[in-house]
């Protein structure tokens, strides 16, 4: 009777780590995409469309202006997956996991020589009816390639949501 117990528990334990399982594959799978077409907007919740949306007017509206001609305030979805000026050049040493919680953690290496970089970025996630949306995504480098940041020091909705506040540049 023991045994059989036994064999109904660890079912029930398998059953139930499948689907957890299947939802961090998702995840990462979403997060890995994001990163390789270096936009988040398509793949963000309505809130973060939103705010994207509202920075990227005030970045373009001050790209016409004397004071930050033609580049604006330098807001681009990209920078914060890692493509910094120049896009994803090499991908190496790709890694990805999901934390307890939730948040996915994706480190990789940009680059090749003088100018590989280390990048973390990390996404906040939100299952919307059987798929995934992004509610923000944050992001640090190293310009050691061999030191993956430990934490990350820019989040892409806190700084939009700082020029809508400000209707302008941040810097």
């Amino acid at each position: 009777m023991k045994s059989m117990f036994k064999v109904v528990l660890v079912c029930g334990l398998v059953l139930n780590a499948i689907p957890a399982y299947a939802n961090d594959q998702a995840k990462i799978a979403l997060a890995k995409k994001v990163i390789t077409e270096g936009k988040i907007s398509s793949y963000a919740t309505p809130n973060l469309k939103n705010i994207l949306q509202k920075a990227h007017k005030i970045n373009d509206q001050m790209a016409k202006t004397a004071e930050y001609e033609g580049v604006g305030c330098d807001f681009a979805e990209h920078f914060y997956l890692g493509h910094g000026n120049g896009g994803l050049d090499e991908i190496t040493k790709w890694k990805a996991n999901v934390l307890k919680n939730g948040v996915v953690r994706v480190s990789f290496n940009n680059g090749s020589g003088e100018m590989a970089y280390a990048n973390l970025v990390e996404f906040d996630m939100v299952q919307k009816g059987n798929r995934y949306a992004i509610d923000d995504v944050r992001f640090a480098m190293s310009d050691n390639p061999k030191k993956i940041p430990l934490g990350t020091d820019s989040s892409i909705k806190l700084e939009a949501q700082a020029m809508i506040n400000k209707n302008g540049c941040t810097f």
